[in-house]
């Protein structure tokens, strides 16, 4: 198996080697694929592809050309038959006659037979009266596609033009990239279709579709000229084109007003039989029938390859192990298109945030599962290019750059960034050093932190002190590391502080290092701040806000915990964080704790500081490759417990829990709803440290409704009392001196009023009066 996998790695490298090295030394200008696609029943393709070579250095001897297993009936060079010719493994090595830097070399090679398919996706495809390419192959290594019906440079950096002659039978069209410049009626009863492809784009983008097709047309009047749209479909689809691609123009619109101008001569779509997704073609993109349906479920899916006219097409990834540089912007797109389309002022709602909220979600739970690990994102294995790494986490680490820098300086940059490399190649380095020079802003660190490694980074306040100067605080950070191995510097951070009565204050600031500092004047009392409330940044943590108003359960499903609401004052606000990292260890030995989890804990924030009473669910599941796995190794159910601290000042305490499930997967039940940290353990239950009852007191007041007074019982007497209106002013404040307190209503007017128990300056209950 060893052997293998660096027999494996082996011939890869052995191939970007020599790809280079051609490359060095020629360039492919131009193709003129002239092929007949009429042997339905066969499967097989015929005919032939001139190739302008351009020599870039003296004495070229030969040239490789990519190639799949086709039979060739001759080849020329300038018109001259040889036989000094090769083909073996999908190389074809051609010697060349005597020639000198610059010269053009034009190589015509005659072949036929049947087509490469790839294993999963991707290759030429016969499908009942239907034929066409798919320019990308997940499982062929190199990916690219071009040599499963052309002879070519199967590479991303060689560039070229192309002329597409297609001959068909007389009553099926061929669709290619570019723009159609003729179509010719042949005497032998079958049709010429000539196409032109202008802009230079490498192999994989090429392509061809024939069949029974009729085009939807509409034209755009784009930044820099109208574009002609084109959408070709099978007769029966025709009538669900426009409401399919109803959306269309305004995607189109919102990418070229972030983007630049859209650079290609038309706006082109094809249907075709494949039901494994879509491909971006340039000015020809292969889509699905399934996705033609009449309304929009499929809109991210047109919007996606859409987006590849700008990445992917116009700049391309340097090599696979970056093709985030393509399907990490191209994935973001739909973000932005999200953004575009369904604006919501309410953070939940909102297309943009919803959208990444969710991918954000999902790459933590479930990328390194889907891709077998984690991976820099420019250096994503080959058998992983087309994974979730490069799409999902790539979307993500473009959300992040955007936050970072500010969408003025972001979408500047990438315009700029698009003309600059317009039609050529570039590697993840070469990005960000652009983007460095051109914007001013030195991204090092951020490809560095976000690029170039693996894992996620973590962010959390570790606490909030006053200082001596009034509304002054200092706010403790620590940066944690997710399956990363470096800490991020100049990471710019949102910090939201949260007072008891629910204003909020947010200050960002710079944090580098596994622990930092700042100073931040709050105009309030602090009760809990958190780190990027606005959703910013790809960080490895999943978090919830959720508002509380009735007694209800409320779910925190990808958190792994739920809230059971017994009772709640009015309204309440609640922040869940899953943190993917280990917790703080032990401050001190305890022989009732075994083992902590090493792979996550929970911070729980909420306000008002008492407003709250009920239970928390924190689930568990420990299969293997599950957040919790290592923890339970070698114990049982009943060794899993639960531990909590009020922050990080304090150690861990084993909190009392009503365990349901096994040990494989379940939940544990608090007693009771209590702000601060928890973790999973290993340990002994029965030595609780923090009982069931512990920190609850007995308030009750009655009656309720009154029409005079209302009677506070209550055992405890260090406590304060404060009367307020429905308005929030306040009516009363007076200390608590006897176990019966009598609160007098008969002066104020019939309406609701508040009643706050206060405990060491700290709200501990409230209660709601109504007088009648």
């Amino acid at each position: 198996m060893h052997k293998q996998i660096f027999l494996f790695f082996l011939l890869l490298y052995s191939y970007n080697l020599c790809s280079q090295c051609r490359t060095d030394s020629a360039h492919i200008a131009h193709y003129d694929i002239n092929l007949s696609i009429i042997d339905f029943n066969n499967k097989q393709i015929q005919g032939f592809t001139e190739i302008k070579a351009v020599s870039k250095i003296n004495h070229l001897n030969h040239i490789n050309l990519d190639f799949a297993a086709f039979n060739i009936d001759s080849i020329t060079i300038s018109d001259v038959v040889t036989s000094l010719y090769t083909h073996s493994n999908e190389t074809l090595n051609i010697q060349l006659p005597d020639n000198k830097s610059g010269d053009t070399i034009s190589i015509r090679i005659y072949y036929q037979g049947t087509p490469y398919v790839d294993d999963y996706f991707g290759g030429f495809y016969f499908s009942s009266d239907y034929a066409f390419n798919i320019g990308c192959g997940f499982v062929s290594v190199p990916h690219n596609l071009g040599r499963a019906w052309f002879p070519c440079f199967d590479e991303y950096w060689d560039k070229s033009t192309y002329t597409f002659n297609i001959r068909t039978e007389k009553h099926k069209t061929a669709v290619c990239g570019g723009l159609l410049k003729d179509s010719l009626y042949l005497p032998d009863s079958t049709r010429l279709w000539i196409w032109e492809l202008n802009s230079p784009i490498p192999s994989y983008l090429a392509s061809v579709a024939v069949g029974e097709y009729l085009a939807f047309k509409d034209t755009f009047q784009g930044l820099s000229s109208t574009l002609p749209i084109e959408i070709y479909v099978p007769p029966t689809y025709l009538p669900l084109v426009e409401e399919t691609f109803r959306l269309l123009k305004p995607v189109l619109r919102n990418f070229e007003n972030k983007f630049g101008a859209y650079s290609w001569k038309r706006v082109g779509y094809i249907g075709v039989p494949f039901n494994k997704g879509a491909m971006e073609h340039s000015c020809n993109i292969a889509y699905p029938f399934f996705a033609i349906n009449g309304n929009d479920m499929y809109m991210l899916l047109y919007a996606h390859e859409l987006a590849h006219s700008w990445f992917g097409n116009l700049i391309t990834c340097a090599t696979a192990e970056e093709m985030w540089i393509n399907e990490g912007f191209a994935s973001y797109c739909e973000a932005i298109t999200m953004e575009k389309l369904f604006p919501n002022s309410d953070p939940e709602l909102d297309g943009y945030k919803s959208h990444m909220r969710d991918l954000h979600r999902y790459v933590l739970q479930n990328t390194h599962l889907k891709d077998e690990g984690y991976y820099a994102l420019n250096k994503v294995p080959l058998e992983f290019t087309f994974g979730s790494t490069s799409y999902d986490k790539g979307s993500l680490v473009v959300h992040t750059l955007r936050h970072q820098l500010g969408d003025s300086l972001f979408f500047s940059g990438m315009k700029s960034l698009l003309n600059h490399f317009a039609f050529s190649t570039l590697n993840s380095e070469t990005l960000f050093s652009y983007l460095s020079q051109n914007i001013g802003v030195d991204l090092t660190y951020f490809y560095n932190a976000w690029v170039n490694q693996p894992g996620f980074l973590d962010f959390l306040i570790d606490s909030i002190h006053s200082t001596d100067i009034s509304q002054q605080y200092k706010v403790y950070l620590q940066q944690r590391l997710h399956q990363a191995q470096y800490y991020g510097n100049n990471v710019k951070l949102d910090l939201t502080f949260f007072s008891d009565d629910g204003q909020t204050y947010t200050e960002t600031i710079s944090c580098s290092g596994s622990y930092d500092s700042a100073t931040v004047s709050i105009p309030f009392s602090p009760l809990f701040g958190v780190v990027d409330f606005y959703e910013k940044l790809s960080d490895a943590c999943i978090d919830y806000n959720i508002n509380i108003s009735s007694i209800d359960g409320y779910q925190a499903p990808e958190a792994n915990m739920s809230v059971e609401v017994d009772n709640v004052f009015d309204t309440a606000f609640i922040r869940i964080e899953n943190h993917l990292v280990a917790p703080d260890t032990l401050k001190n030995d305890n022989p009732d704790i075994y083992r902590i989890s090493d792979s996550h804990f929970w911070r729980i924030a909420y306000y008002p500081h008492a407003a709250l009473e009920g239970s928390f669910y924190f689930n568990y599941e420990a299969y293997e490759n599950n957040l919790d796995y290592n923890l339970v190794q070698g114990y049982t159910k009943d060794d899993i417990i639960l531990l909590y601290r009020q922050d990080a000042s304090k150690d861990w305490k084993i909190i009392q829990s009503t365990q349901r499930g096994t040990v494989a997967t379940g939940s544990l039940q608090t007693t009771k709803i209590l702000a601060g940290e928890y973790c999973l353990a290993i340990g002994n239950k029965e030595n609780i440290s923090i009982p069931a009852m512990e920190g609850i007191n007995n308030y009750s007041i009655y009656p309720n409704p009154t029409s005079d007074y209302v009677d506070l019982l209550t055992d405890d007497l260090n406590l304060e009392i404060h009367l307020f209106d429905a308005d929030g002013k306040l009516l009363l404040s007076s200390p608590i001196l006897s176990k019966s307190t009598r609160i007098s209503l008969k002066d104020y007017a019939k309406g609701i009023y508040i009643i706050k128990i206060v405990k060491d300056k700290q709200t501990v209950k409230y209660f709601k009066v109504v007088k009648i």
